[in-house]
């Protein structure tokens, strides 16, 4: 399996933020990074788990969860 890397520019233009926003989200250590040289890289699965930790669920999905962890807890 290749693992895939991107370029803040690149993750940017994917995410419609600025790649100063980025870079700010990336040194705060919330995305993870490589660094190579001066590159800074981010593989697919750290943008997927960032992007997957900033889902906001719909009100039915929050009382689908809340009902489920009541029943099963």
């Amino acid at each position: 399996m290749t693992t895939k890397f991107y370029t803040i520019p690149e993750v940017a233009q994917m995410v419609r933020l600025t790649a100063d926003h980025l870079y700010r989200i990336t040194k705060s250590g919330e995305l993870g990074t490589y660094k190579i040289g001066r590159k800074v890289l981010i593989t697919q699965e750290q943008l997927d788990s960032w992007l997957a930790s900033k889902r906001q669920y719909t009100k039915l999905e929050r009382n689908v969860m809340a009902d489920t962890y009541v029943a099963t807890h």
